[in-house]
């Protein structure tokens, strides 16, 4: 049986929390268009960042597409970060900005080392 590093594992789970979300947001898509709209977002937004965080997701598994898999994924994140600060539900933002904060480690480990 061959074991998979702690990295490529904790990369794979990161690749599956956004996958699931992506996937739960397009499950309930009602629900998520109002919770849009309270953010101040219009309705094809759902679609928009479901859409960016299942590419984010397979981005992020290869070697070659991670650091642009991350990048999309930040992006996400960080949009999440920023509409529940500005809509005054700092609580709500704890989720994603675990998440970012998650990407931002991953992202230093997996970067290439120089000799």
């Amino acid at each position: 049986m061959k074991r998979l590093p702690l990295l490529q594992l904790t990369i794979i789970l990161a690749a599956s929390i956004f996958a699931a979300r992506a996937v739960l947001r397009l499950a309930r898509f009602e629900f998520h268009v109002l919770h849009f709209a309270v953010l101040g977002w219009p309705a094809w937004a759902v679609w928009a960042i479901s859409a960016a965080e299942l590419a984010g997701a397979l981005l992020l598994l290869r070697r070659a597409t991670f650091p642009v898999g991350a990048a999309l994924l930040g992006l996400v994140a960080g949009a999440f970060v920023f509409a529940y600060l500005r809509a005054g539900a700092p609580l709500e933002a704890l989720g994603p900005g675990g998440l970012l904060l998650a990407l931002a480690g991953l992202a230093l480990l997996r970067r290439p080392h120089r000799r």
